[in-house]
């Protein structure tokens, strides 16, 4: 390799590291949200990633793979996770009936409560006039980047 293509090489490396660390901060700035808001709304039975779980899924049933795909979540969480929101009454798990060695799932209406009560109060956060007007702008802009990002990461694997 010569020195210019070894050079963008090191520097295409460092955007992606800057990239993966910057994913790395908003996942947990996110996660720290919800963990706020579950103790302001006194939801104590569940975690913020089994919270938002329950918004992955949302009003649909799916599989636990897609359920993975979909929220990025780990094998092993996504299981653990699961079986934890089937016991406490959040989610309803099935086999499914085309491939039994899949799990359908789906919220119950307790599920469906804290999901309400969790997204109304985040909607419900005063942003201050700047950001009102340019906060749907930027989640325009972010979701797709994110599907594309999330694309180039498994592409390179």
């Amino acid at each position: 390799m010569n020195g210019s293509a070894e050079h963008t090489a090191v520097e295409s490396d460092n955007q992606i590291l800057t990239l993966l660390l910057a994913a790395q901060r908003l996942q947990r700035a996110a996660i720290d949200l919800v963990t706020d808001q579950l103790y302001i709304l006194k939801i104590e039975e569940i975690n913020a990633i089994q919270a938002l779980i329950l918004c992955s899924v949302g009003d649909e049933s799916m599989t636990a793979g897609n359920l993975m795909h979909k929220g990025h979540y780990s094998g092993a969480n996504v299981s653990y996770n699961l079986n934890r929101l089937v016991q406490l009454g959040y989610l309803n798990k099935n086999p499914n009936e085309i491939d039994r060695r899949e799990v359908i799932v789906s919220v119950t209406d307790k599920g469906r409560d804290v999901r309400t009560r969790l997204t109304q109060r985040i909607a419900t956060f005063s942003l201050n006039h700047e950001m009102r007007f340019q906060f749907p702008e930027l989640i325009k802009q972010i979701d797709p980047m994110c599907g594309e990002l999330a694309r180039f990461i498994r592409y390179t694997r």
